[in-house]
């Protein structure tokens, strides 16, 4: 029986990205800095000149990063490239086409780009890239729509954390702003969440 250890030694590359991808998003501390690990960890999947990705989160300005960063003077271009995809995905059919497109105006001759979905939403847009022509063919694509998955399910992981968080503290200033005393406890175990100043004063009385 013929033996093909190339192929066997690249399922195994492959898997070991995916696994270090799948590890780096496994935290939602340092969330920038384990995005663009992810993004460099792509480039043992698919390969590229430059990885971008566009943020488009619900009530967020949009945010780029990109790996290697552009040039002073390519951020802009490169911004607009992204903002300009983002645009012919932001309504998709439901399930979203994955977006292939060979060449076009903007900072590569070659590129492939997903949609980012999240909540059955649009939330941004990952794109490879060269500025040289680059054959990109279905396994590439279905592997950056893993990739696009993965970084979709970890934004929204921690933009609806970060929601949370910004009620929590609007709901304290509401407390605290109230002149009776006010408790909120979890049912049925009577865990206090949150109490004003006047409730405490009146456990003290």
């Amino acid at each position: 029986m013929t033996q093909h250890p190339p192929l066997a030694n690249a399922s195994e590359a492959t898997a070991q990205v995916l696994t270090d991808i799948a590890y780096a998003l496994a935290s939602a501390e340092d969330v920038e800095t384990r995005m663009r690990y992810v993004l460099e960890l792509l480039r043992g999947l698919v390969p590229y000149e430059q990885c971008a990705l566009l943020q488009a989160l619900p009530n967020l300005p949009y945010r780029v990063l990109a790996v290697p960063e552009p040039q002073p003077a390519g951020q802009t271009s490169l911004r607009l490239f992204l903002t300009h995809l983002l645009g012919q995905v932001a309504e998709p059919p439901d399930p979203p086409d994955l977006q292939v497109v060979g060449t076009a105006p903007g900072p590569w001759h070659s590129y492939l780009a997903v949609p980012l979905v999240g909540l059955d939403k649009v939330i941004g847009v990952l794109c490879v890239g060269h500025t040289a022509s680059q054959e990109y063919g279905e396994p590439d694509l279905r592997l950056l729509s893993i990739i696009g998955s993965q970084l979709a399910v970890y934004m929204t992981t921690f933009s609806l954390r970060d929601q949370l968080t910004q009620h929590a503290r609007m709901l304290e200033a509401i407390l605290q702003q109230m002149p009776a005393g006010v408790m909120v406890a979890e049912a049925p175990s009577g865990q206090l969440l949150l109490s004003n100043a006047h409730s405490a004063l009146r456990a003290d009385s």
